[in-house]
């Protein structure tokens, strides 16, 4: 599930969760907001979701995937979202096909290598 706030200074604050049940040392939050860079947004383990937040600038397109173990790729296969205080989607997130964040995200290492 994804939920989007808008911050005082006009942009979003954006919350990306995934259910506990989902059994994992380490998951990573991937995507164009850092660049495919698989170390760049680490995600939290609560008691029931893996968190991780984002500030963002409202009207951006972002494609996303998650990286458990440092190893396996998973996607929403549904798009949750849910903005609070206010009725439309400020920002639009896309969860991609595992085949291409494995390639977005070799690219990112080969540049930065």
């Amino acid at each position: 599930m994804i939920t989007q706030q808008f911050t005082g200074d006009g942009q979003v604050l954006a919350t990306f969760r995934l259910s506990t049940s989902i059994w994992a040392d380490s998951i990573y939050l991937v995507g164009d907001f850092n660049e495919w860079n698989t170390r760049a947004t680490p995600m939290h383990r609560g008691e029931q979701y893996w968190e991780a937040s984002l500030i963002l600038k409202p009207g951006g397109t972002y494609y996303y995937a998650y990286l458990i173990d440092g190893t396996d790729w998973c996607s929403e296969h549904t798009r949750a979202f849910r903005t609070i205080g206010g009725a439309t989607q400020p920002i639009t997130f896309i969860p991609i096909e595992i085949l291409q964040a494995r390639r977005k995200s070799s690219a990112h290492e080969v540049l930065t290598s």
